[in-house]
């Protein structure tokens, strides 16, 4: 046991000897938060496009549903995030560093579905979609996130979120592997990994994400989808869902 606690000290103190060099990048990867926070004075914009996976409720990726770019700012010794747009919601963030590769944060979005009265309101037994008009929502999504950079190799990261939707609340952990392609031009950096979010909902499945982020310079950065298990159905695309981030 002595020797378990000490390798994984080890694997902590390792992660956070490099973390200032990563928390140069964004500080979300795929449907998660990161254990960093951005640099102070920095401005993250994030614009996403194509298939979101279909979340059993809105909060599962609080920061990245609706349809106006997120905007992360590195202030008040955190990272702010807000979001909002004339059609559907509002939402505001903020993410505080606790120590190196862990951090926590919190999420609050009202949504106004009665904007838009063709949303989905979800499945029929069918599959097909059931559109109408819903009820306002108030969201709130607390949680923690935890990165591990395992050298210039690989990057594993953990987050542990609670979530209520007009108190209504589910639990999610959300795991994620990726590993480090070698051999790239300087600056350079190409992820490969799989994501896993599972939730305490009834009926509906894990959610399996696999897909890859690019980092052809400093200062962009694209996370993108080539598969999802979404309900009701699984989806392949060459890209799927896709998020790129533009550090100002």
């Amino acid at each position: 046991m002595r020797k378990q606690i000490t390798k994984l000290t080890a694997l902590m103190l390792l992660g956070g000897a490099i973390s200032n060099v990563q928390a140069e990048g964004p500080s979300v990867i795929f449907n998660q938060e990161m254990g960093y926070i951005a640099e102070k004075g920095a401005v993250h914009l994030e614009l996403i496009g194509g298939t979101m996976t279909v979340e059993p409720t809105v909060l599962y990726s609080a920061h990245q549903k609706g349809y106006a770019p997120q905007i992360r700012i590195g202030a008040f010794g955190g990272e702010l995030h807000f979001n909002t747009n004339n059609r559907m919601r509002d939402n505001i963030g903020f993410k505080y560093g606790v120590m190196d590769n862990l951090a926590v944060y919190g999420q609050f979005a009202y949504v106004d579905d009665s904007r838009d009265e063709t949303l989905s309101m979800g499945f029929d037994g069918n599959g097909d979609p059931i559109v109408g008009e819903q009820p306002d929502k108030a969201e709130l999504a607390i949680g923690t996130a935890y990165t591990l950079p395992i050298e210039d190799i690989a990057l594993v990261n953990a987050n542990a979120e609670l979530t209520s939707v007009n108190g209504n609340a589910t639990i999610f952990i959300k795991a994620a592997g990726f590993y480090q392609v070698p051999g790239l031009p300087k600056k350079q950096n190409l992820l490969v990994g799989l994501e896993m979010v599972a939730h305490d909902i009834d009926d509906q499945p894990t959610y399996i994400n696999i897909g890859a982020r690019w980092m052809p310079t400093d200062r962009l950065t694209m996370d993108f989808f080539l598969y999802q298990n979404m309900y009701p159905e699984d989806i392949i695309s060459i890209p799927n869902m896709v998020r790129l981030n533009l550090k100002f």
